[in-house]
């Protein structure tokens, strides 16, 4: 079961850092980011309870989930820019995780 807090982390987390940074409190804009950062919070936390759910013990669990969320990272073209990620990769991985954004 999905923690009941991601919201008021996600709120808090606007609150405090959103404004730091310079981002427009106009509603066209401020409202996809709470958005979107509201369900990343939910697929880093679905992603921990799956890897918890299936790993064996605590310590394998510990070992996997950053792993997998370093892969993730890395070929979602945060860290590689999309013309330079390998083909594989970009019609694999990259489509995968950004089907929404492409859509």
């Amino acid at each position: 079961m999905v923690s009941p807090s991601i919201p008021a982390r996600a709120t808090r987390l606007k609150r405090y850092r959103y404004a730091v940074v310079g981002f427009s409190f106009a509603p066209s804009v401020a409202g996809p980011v709470y958005l979107q950062m509201t369900l990343y919070e939910f697929l880093y936390t679905g992603i921990g309870q799956f890897v918890a759910a299936y790993a064996p013990n605590a310590v394998f669990a510990a070992l996997v989930n950053p792993l997998l969320i370093a892969v993730l990272v890395v070929f979602s073209g945060v860290l590689v820019p999309y013309p330079q990620i390998t083909a594989f990769w970009r019609k694999s991985l990259f489509q995968t995780l950004n089907s929404a954004d492409l859509a």
